[in-house]
Formats: C-alpha cells, sequence, structure tokens
C-alpha cells in the first residue's frame, strides 16, 4: 500500500481536529448560558437549541453535563463557527444608538418635565404609543422630589421617564 504525501497533508492532524472540537465545545458552552429570548434569536438549527435545553437541565452528576456538552460541538460541527460568533456578538453588543435618537430622547424628557400637562399632550400627539397617565406620574414624581430637595431623587426620576421614553419611541420607530 502506498501513501502519498498529497493526500497526508490534505487532512488536518489529530490535534487541529481536537483543538477546532474545543473551539466549537467552548462556543457550546457560551450558547448554554443564554437565555431562551437570546437563543431564539439565532438562527440554530432544532437539534441544537434542543441539545443547549437538555444541558440546561441536566444535574452535573456523573459528568451528565460533560458528555453532553460534546454532543453539543459534535452538533456544532455542521455549522459556521464564524457565522455563530457574528450573531453572538451581534446580541450581546447591540450597535448603540444614534446621537440622533440620543438627542430626540433628550428633547422628549425636557418636554415632559418642563412643559407639564402641555408639554405631555404634545409628545403624545407626536408619539401615540405613550402612555399619559406614566408620564403624567413621572412629571409629577419629578417636581415633588425638586420640591423636597433631594439630590438623587430628580435625577432617579428623569431616569425612569428616559427608560420609559426610550423603550416606547423605540417600538414607534419600528412600527
Amino acid at each position: 500500500m502506498e501513501i502519498n504525501d498529497e493526500d497526508i497533508s490534505e487532512q488536518p492532524s489529530k490535534t487541529r481536529r481536537k483543538k477546532e472540537m474545543h473551539a466549537l465545545q467552548a462556543m457550546g458552552a457560551r450558547l448554554t448560558g443564554f437565555s431562551e429570548a437570546q437563543l431564539n434569536k439565532l438562527t440554530l438549527p432544532d437539534s441544537l437549541r434542543n441539545a443547549i435545553r437538555e444541558y440546561n437541565r441536566l444535574p452535573n452528576s456523573h459528568g451528565a453535563r460533560r458528555r453532553q456538552m460534546q454532543f453539543i460541538g459534535r452538533l456544532m460541527r455542521d455549522f459556521q463557527l464564524e457565522e455563530i460568533e457574528q450573531e453572538i456578538e451581534r446580541i450581546l453588543h447591540p450597535p448603540q444608538s444614534s446621537s440622533h435618537d440620543r438627542k430626540l430622547l433628550e428633547e422628549a424628557c425636557h418636554q415632559v418635565l418642563t412643559g407639564g400637562d402641555d408639554g405631555i399632550i404634545e409628545l403624545i400627539g407626536k408619539h401615540g404609543q405613550l402612555d399619559r397617565q406614566i408620564l403624567r406620574r413621572l412629571f409629577l414624581d419629578y417636581q415633588k422630589a425638586e420640591r423636597e430637595g433631594s439630590e438623587a431623587g430628580p435625577d432617579r426620576i428623569r431616569e425612569k421617564l428616559a427608560g420609559y421614553l426610550k423603550g416606547r419611541l423605540n417600538q414607534g420607530a419600528v412600527r
């Protein structure tokens, strides 16, 4: 039996294959830490999703999780590691909002906190998905915190308002 040098050089060495398997298992370990919602954002086949769910369900006794992690690594052999890594990075580090979005958010907060009921009504006219009662409650809480003279109170209310507006204004932009 003749061994051709070209055949040998085309096959990856056992060490290289093991490194690739360990990399896939490490990627699988990252995936097991994701929530169900984050997993649903990834384009993974059902078999891999089920294997990850099973891993999270298993107790860490008698090597059950280790074997399941090896199975996850085996399932991941068929996928492009780079594509999955890009999707994971997209989920873990979503693009930051633009300075234009921040400016609109600051203007909306300022309008609610300084304009009172008139500012709230005007803002709701522009963005119908906002709740007047929530905005009014935050406005009244802000005024109360300012009257009491607490240092952290108004800032905390402003942050709550900004969080509420950010979530609602982003929803309105998507629709």
